[in-house]
């Protein structure tokens, strides 16, 4: 139409046999999404047929989407999938991450692991056995300095039950640290407590907001479980302490 092309845009096109050969190339910088290290970025194509002999009308439309996979980036994930005796199927969640200071990467969950791609990769074992046992997972910029952080709610399990942990991890170089974890859930057999999470922005940081939630089968007189000694314990609906806002400045949080 009328509009003018982005800035630094160039297309070339080739009649060919059977119809064009279309070449695009556009600054990585003008691409949102695009940070130095983002392994793949996300496209959608649209692709017009129009007949231009007479009157100029569009005859056919074809849309597609999908991913734009940089070598390196590919050659990362195929490196990390090898590693670890996984298959692409196994991968069930997977989002573009924000690293701060310009740089990004991909974070993916695949049965249980945690890894970061770039044009390397680096990972982490988690304590559950796959994607049956993750209840959330996002991300979010905790200390609202431009870095995304992965939280997860995952369920572990033991001989004498089961608790819910919520944990943030960061990326940070060669390595994934986890920087926060927080019982907010236990269970034995049928009975079960649930805290509620809520994420509560302030200005442009996100606080994570603990509060105790209902107890089903367990009561203050029935309750035997000695509180968590490697992560926060969780707040239980008949103590004191029952509500608790965290809130980071970088990687260290303080309870307000």
């Amino acid at each position: 139409g009328k509009k003018k092309p982005p800035k630094g845009v160039q297309i070339v096109s080739a009649l060919q046999p059977n119809g064009w050969a279309v070449e695009l190339a556009l600054p990585l910088g003008e691409v949102p999404g695009f940070h130095p290290g983002t392994p793949d970025l996300a496209f959608s194509l649209a692709a017009y047929d129009c007949d231009s002999k007479a009157r100029l009308a569009t005859e056919r439309t074809i849309d597609t989407v999908g991913r734009l996979r940089f070598a390196a980036g590919a050659s990362a994930l195929d490196g990390f999938l090898k590693d670890r005796h996984l298959q692409p199927s196994d991968i069930f969640w997977s989002r573009p991450v924000r690293l701060g200071r310009g740089s990004g990467a991909r974070v993916l969950l695949a049965k249980n692991y945690l890894a970061a791609i770039t044009d390397e990769y680096v990972y982490i074992s988690l304590p559950f056995s796959g994607r049956a046992e993750v209840k959330d997972v996002r991300l979010a910029d905790l200390s609202g300095d431009g870095r995304q952080a992965v939280v997860i709610r995952y369920t572990e399990r033991g001989s004498a039950g089961a608790r819910e942990i919520l944990a943030v991890f960061r990326v940070e170089g060669e390595q994934i640290d986890r920087v926060f974890a927080a019982e907010v859930g236990k269970s034995q057999g049928a009975a079960h407590l649930d805290d509620k999470v809520s994420f509560l922005r302030r200005g442009r940081a996100t606080d994570i907001l603990i509060e105790a939630g209902a107890a089903v089968g367990f009561t203050e007189a029935t309750w035997r479980e000695a509180p968590a000694e490697d992560v926060i314990p969780v707040l239980l609906p008949w103590g004191d302490d029952r509500r608790a806002r965290y809130q980071f400045h970088g990687d260290v949080y303080q309870r307000k």
